[in-house]
Protein backbone atom coordinates (compact mmCIF):
# COMPACT_ATOMS: atom_id res chain seq x y z
CA UNK A 1 0.00 0.00 0.00
CA UNK A 2 2.76 2.24 0.62
CA UNK A 3 4.37 1.77 -2.90
CA UNK A 4 1.46 2.45 -4.33
CA UNK A 5 0.45 5.36 -2.67
CA UNK A 6 4.12 6.88 -3.95
CA UNK A 7 3.17 5.42 -7.92
CA UNK A 8 -0.12 7.23 -7.88
CA UNK A 9 1.12 10.82 -6.53
CA UNK A 10 3.74 10.23 -9.28
CA UNK A 11 1.49 9.34 -12.08
CA UNK A 12 -0.50 12.08 -11.04
CA UNK A 13 1.74 15.06 -11.09
CA UNK A 14 3.37 13.32 -13.97
CA UNK A 15 0.03 13.54 -16.28
CA UNK A 16 0.01 17.27 -14.44
CA UNK A 17 3.56 18.28 -16.10
CA UNK A 18 2.17 17.03 -19.34
CA UNK A 19 -0.47 18.78 -19.51
CA UNK A 20 1.39 22.56 -18.87
CA UNK A 21 3.63 21.26 -21.67
CA UNK A 22 0.68 20.98 -23.48
CA UNK A 23 -0.48 24.31 -22.57
CA UNK A 24 2.49 25.63 -23.36
CA UNK A 25 3.09 24.44 -26.79
CA UNK A 26 -1.14 26.17 -27.21
CA UNK A 27 1.05 29.73 -26.35
CA UNK A 28 3.51 28.64 -28.91
CA UNK A 29 0.98 27.94 -31.50
CA UNK A 30 -1.09 31.01 -30.79
CA UNK A 31 2.19 32.77 -31.40
CA UNK A 32 3.28 31.25 -34.39
CA UNK A 33 -0.13 31.25 -36.03
CA UNK A 34 -0.59 35.20 -35.29
CA UNK A 35 3.16 35.47 -36.64
CA UNK A 36 2.72 33.76 -39.86
CA UNK A 37 -0.39 35.61 -40.91
CA UNK A 38 1.60 39.01 -40.54
CA UNK A 39 4.78 37.39 -42.03
CA UNK A 40 2.67 36.47 -45.18
CA UNK A 41 1.50 40.15 -45.37
CA UNK A 42 4.87 41.25 -45.51
CA UNK A 43 5.94 38.58 -48.15
CA UNK A 44 3.44 39.87 -49.93
CA UNK A 45 4.27 43.76 -49.76
CA UNK A 46 7.80 42.72 -50.42
CA UNK A 47 9.22 43.44 -46.89
CA UNK A 48 9.97 39.77 -46.19
CA UNK A 49 11.43 36.80 -47.46
CA UNK A 50 9.78 33.69 -48.64
CA UNK A 51 12.43 32.14 -46.57
CA UNK A 52 11.72 33.21 -43.05
CA UNK A 53 7.94 32.55 -43.40
CA UNK A 54 8.82 28.89 -44.03
CA UNK A 55 11.05 28.88 -41.17
CA UNK A 56 7.93 30.10 -39.24
CA UNK A 57 5.84 27.05 -40.83
CA UNK A 58 8.64 24.41 -40.07
CA UNK A 59 8.25 25.57 -36.38
CA UNK A 60 4.39 25.12 -36.39
CA UNK A 61 5.03 21.22 -37.54
CA UNK A 62 7.45 21.31 -35.05
CA UNK A 63 5.37 22.14 -32.39
CA UNK A 64 2.63 19.63 -33.92
CA UNK A 65 5.01 16.96 -33.67
CA UNK A 66 5.76 17.65 -30.28
CA UNK A 67 2.13 17.94 -29.49
CA UNK A 68 1.93 14.10 -30.71
CA UNK A 69 4.16 12.76 -28.90
CA UNK A 70 2.92 14.58 -25.36
CA UNK A 71 -0.49 13.39 -26.24
CA UNK A 72 0.69 9.92 -26.59
CA UNK A 73 2.97 10.03 -23.03
CA UNK A 74 -0.18 11.30 -21.45
CA UNK A 75 -2.40 8.71 -22.79
CA UNK A 76 0.00 6.14 -21.56
CA UNK A 77 0.42 8.03 -17.88
CA UNK A 78 -4.00 7.81 -17.68
CA UNK A 79 -4.00 4.11 -18.32
CA UNK A 80 -1.25 3.89 -15.52
CA UNK A 81 -2.99 5.64 -13.30
CA UNK A 82 -6.78 3.62 -14.14
CA UNK A 83 -4.85 0.74 -13.39
CA UNK A 84 -3.33 1.69 -9.87
CA UNK A 85 -6.81 3.41 -8.73
CA UNK A 86 -9.11 1.35 -10.83
CA UNK A 87 -10.86 4.75 -11.49
CA UNK A 88 -11.81 5.57 -15.16
CA UNK A 89 -10.71 8.89 -16.30
CA UNK A 90 -11.90 9.99 -19.95
CA UNK A 91 -10.03 11.84 -22.33
CA UNK A 92 -11.66 15.31 -21.62
CA UNK A 93 -10.59 14.83 -17.87
CA UNK A 94 -8.60 17.55 -16.87
CA UNK A 95 -6.50 16.75 -13.20
CA UNK A 96 -6.68 20.14 -11.07
CA UNK A 97 -3.23 20.74 -9.18
CA UNK A 98 -4.21 19.73 -5.33
CA UNK A 99 -4.30 22.40 -2.88
CA UNK A 100 -1.24 23.19 -0.89
CA UNK A 101 -1.18 20.36 2.02
CA UNK A 102 -0.19 20.73 5.90
CA UNK A 103 2.03 18.61 6.93
CA UNK A 104 2.98 17.68 10.56
CA UNK A 105 6.04 18.06 11.62
CA UNK A 106 6.89 14.35 13.32
CA UNK A 107 6.69 10.94 12.07
CA UNK A 108 3.85 8.65 11.79
CA UNK A 109 4.77 5.95 14.43
CA UNK A 110 2.73 3.59 11.80
CA UNK A 111 5.01 4.07 9.07
CA UNK A 112 5.63 0.30 7.79
CA UNK A 113 9.51 1.50 8.20
CA UNK A 114 8.96 2.36 12.04
CA UNK A 115 6.26 0.38 12.93
CA UNK A 116 7.88 -3.02 12.64
CA UNK A 117 10.26 -1.69 15.83
CA UNK A 118 7.68 -1.24 17.89
CA UNK A 119 6.42 -4.92 17.03
CA UNK A 120 9.47 -6.04 17.93
CA UNK A 121 9.80 -4.52 21.38
CA UNK A 122 6.70 -5.92 22.16
CA UNK A 123 7.96 -9.29 21.41
CA UNK A 124 10.62 -8.79 23.69
CA UNK A 125 8.70 -7.48 26.31
CA UNK A 126 6.66 -10.78 26.65
CA UNK A 127 9.55 -13.24 25.96
CA UNK A 128 10.87 -11.33 28.76
CA UNK A 129 7.53 -11.82 31.00
CA UNK A 130 7.13 -15.56 29.99
CA UNK A 131 10.40 -15.44 31.51
CA UNK A 132 9.42 -14.21 34.25
CA UNK A 133 6.27 -16.80 34.31
CA UNK A 134 8.71 -19.57 33.96
CA UNK A 135 11.02 -19.11 36.89
CA UNK A 136 8.04 -18.88 39.49
CA UNK A 137 7.76 -21.83 41.79
CA UNK A 138 4.64 -24.05 41.15
CA UNK A 139 2.54 -24.62 44.29
CA UNK A 140 -0.29 -27.19 44.01
CA UNK A 141 -2.36 -29.29 46.25
CA UNK A 142 -2.45 -32.78 46.03
CA UNK A 143 -4.77 -35.96 48.04
CA UNK A 144 -4.44 -39.65 47.87
CA UNK A 145 -6.82 -42.12 49.24
CA UNK A 146 -6.01 -45.81 49.54
CA UNK A 147 -6.91 -49.26 51.50
CA UNK A 148 -3.88 -50.96 52.90
CA UNK A 149 -2.16 -53.57 55.06
CA UNK A 150 -0.38 -51.91 56.98
CA UNK A 151 -2.21 -48.54 56.55
CA UNK A 152 -0.77 -45.71 57.74
CA UNK A 153 -0.03 -47.07 61.18
CA UNK A 154 2.75 -49.72 60.73
CA UNK A 155 2.48 -50.77 64.09
CA UNK A 156 -0.85 -52.62 63.33
CA UNK A 157 -0.38 -55.02 60.73
CA UNK A 158 -4.02 -55.21 59.65
CA UNK A 159 -6.10 -54.06 56.21
CA UNK A 160 -7.15 -50.35 56.92
CA UNK A 161 -7.78 -47.44 55.23
CA UNK A 162 -5.82 -44.23 54.91
CA UNK A 163 -5.61 -40.68 53.03
CA UNK A 164 -2.90 -38.55 52.79
CA UNK A 165 -3.54 -34.67 51.98
CA UNK A 166 -0.89 -31.82 51.15
CA UNK A 167 0.86 -29.24 49.43
CA UNK A 168 3.50 -30.01 46.14
CA UNK A 169 6.09 -27.01 45.59
CA UNK A 170 8.07 -27.55 42.39
CA UNK A 171 10.64 -24.97 41.65
CA UNK A 172 13.30 -25.27 38.57
CA UNK A 173 16.16 -23.71 40.36
CA UNK A 174 18.40 -23.95 37.22
CA UNK A 175 16.46 -21.70 35.56
CA UNK A 176 18.12 -18.92 37.91
CA UNK A 177 21.98 -20.03 36.59
CA UNK A 178 20.72 -19.04 32.75
CA UNK A 179 18.51 -16.07 34.09
CA UNK A 180 21.79 -13.71 34.24
CA UNK A 181 22.92 -14.96 30.43
CA UNK A 182 19.16 -14.42 29.24
CA UNK A 183 18.91 -10.81 30.50
CA UNK A 184 22.57 -9.57 28.62
CA UNK A 185 21.33 -11.59 25.46
CA UNK A 186 17.99 -9.30 25.91
CA UNK A 187 19.56 -6.11 26.42
CA UNK A 188 21.88 -6.53 23.80
CA UNK A 189 18.98 -7.57 21.36
CA UNK A 190 17.13 -4.30 22.49
CA UNK A 191 20.36 -2.19 21.66
CA UNK A 192 20.67 -3.34 18.71
CA UNK A 193 16.99 -2.75 18.13
CA UNK A 194 17.56 0.92 18.99
CA UNK A 195 20.71 1.18 17.04
CA UNK A 196 18.64 0.25 13.87
CA UNK A 197 15.56 2.35 14.91
CA UNK A 198 17.85 5.35 15.70
CA UNK A 199 19.29 4.80 12.03
CA UNK A 200 16.37 4.68 10.41
CA UNK A 201 14.84 7.99 11.85
CA UNK A 202 18.15 9.34 10.74
CA UNK A 203 17.58 8.67 7.18
CA UNK A 204 14.07 9.90 7.10
CA UNK A 205 14.34 12.72 8.60
CA UNK A 206 17.23 13.30 5.84
CA UNK A 207 15.18 12.99 3.27
CA UNK A 208 12.38 15.20 4.96
CA UNK A 209 14.79 18.04 5.14
CA UNK A 210 16.10 17.95 1.91
CA UNK A 211 12.27 17.83 0.51
CA UNK A 212 11.18 20.91 2.70
CA UNK A 213 14.72 22.76 1.28
CA UNK A 214 13.78 21.77 -2.25
CA UNK A 215 10.25 23.17 -1.52
CA UNK A 216 11.58 26.56 -0.18
CA UNK A 217 13.67 26.78 -3.03
CA UNK A 218 10.98 26.78 -5.56
CA UNK A 219 8.84 28.91 -3.35
CA UNK A 220 11.67 31.34 -3.23
CA UNK A 221 11.96 31.51 -6.97
CA UNK A 222 8.38 32.26 -8.20
CA UNK A 223 8.43 36.00 -8.27
CA UNK A 224 12.02 36.53 -10.06
CA UNK A 225 10.48 33.69 -12.47
CA UNK A 226 7.62 35.87 -13.07
CA UNK A 227 9.61 38.85 -13.57
CA UNK A 228 11.10 36.98 -16.39
CA UNK A 229 8.33 36.15 -17.68
CA UNK A 230 7.41 39.73 -18.47
CA UNK A 231 10.60 40.22 -19.78
CA UNK A 232 10.62 37.70 -22.29
CA UNK A 233 7.41 38.56 -23.33
CA UNK A 234 7.99 42.40 -24.13
CA UNK A 235 11.66 40.97 -25.75
CA UNK A 236 9.09 38.51 -27.80
CA UNK A 237 6.76 41.30 -28.82
CA UNK A 238 8.75 43.43 -29.71
CA UNK A 239 10.95 40.43 -31.61
CA UNK A 240 7.63 40.34 -33.78
CA UNK A 241 7.63 43.43 -35.22
CA UNK A 242 11.10 43.40 -36.16
CA UNK A 243 10.73 40.38 -37.64
CA UNK A 244 7.64 41.88 -39.53
CA UNK A 245 9.51 44.62 -40.46
CA UNK A 246 12.79 42.72 -41.94
CA UNK A 247 14.73 44.14 -38.92
CA UNK A 248 15.72 40.22 -37.85
CA UNK A 249 15.51 36.64 -39.07
CA UNK A 250 13.25 34.48 -38.35
CA UNK A 251 16.06 32.02 -36.75
CA UNK A 252 16.07 35.57 -34.34
CA UNK A 253 12.22 35.66 -33.93
CA UNK A 254 12.16 31.70 -33.01
CA UNK A 255 15.00 32.06 -29.97
CA UNK A 256 13.07 35.13 -28.59
CA UNK A 257 9.95 32.97 -28.39
CA UNK A 258 11.67 29.95 -27.04
CA UNK A 259 13.16 31.65 -24.22
CA UNK A 260 9.45 33.06 -23.73
CA UNK A 261 7.91 30.10 -23.76
CA UNK A 262 10.63 28.21 -21.92
CA UNK A 263 10.22 30.70 -18.58
CA UNK A 264 6.61 29.98 -18.71
CA UNK A 265 6.89 26.90 -18.64
CA UNK A 266 9.94 26.77 -15.55
CA UNK A 267 7.33 28.97 -13.75
CA UNK A 268 4.44 26.51 -13.89
CA UNK A 269 6.47 23.30 -13.51
CA UNK A 270 8.08 24.48 -10.57
CA UNK A 271 4.89 25.21 -9.03
CA UNK A 272 3.99 21.61 -9.80
CA UNK A 273 7.13 20.38 -8.40
CA UNK A 274 6.51 22.04 -5.24
CA UNK A 275 3.45 20.39 -4.67
CA UNK A 276 4.61 17.43 -5.73
CA UNK A 277 7.07 17.25 -3.10
CA UNK A 278 4.60 18.51 -0.53
CA UNK A 279 2.71 15.35 -0.92
CA UNK A 280 5.68 13.04 -1.72
CA UNK A 281 7.13 14.66 1.82
CA UNK A 282 3.23 14.04 3.67
CA UNK A 283 3.83 10.40 2.16
CA UNK A 284 7.43 10.01 3.45
CA UNK A 285 6.19 10.91 7.24
CA UNK A 286 3.13 8.27 6.99
CA UNK A 287 0.06 10.43 6.25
Amino acid sequence: MDKIKERVILLYFGILEVDKRLENLQLVKDDLNGIEKRLTAAVQNGISLKSELNNIKVEQINVATQENELSTIRKTLTSQLEVWTHHSLAPSDKLEIPSTTLIDESFNKQLPALAMFGIQKKQISLAQRLDEIARRPKIGAFAQLGYGKPGLNFLKNEFAPYYLVGVRAQWNISSFYDQSHQNKLNALYQSKLQVKEDLVYQQLNTQAIQMQNDIAKLEDTKDMDSEIILLRKQIKETGAVQLENGAITSADYLLKLNDYKESILKLELNQILARKTQYLLKHLKGY
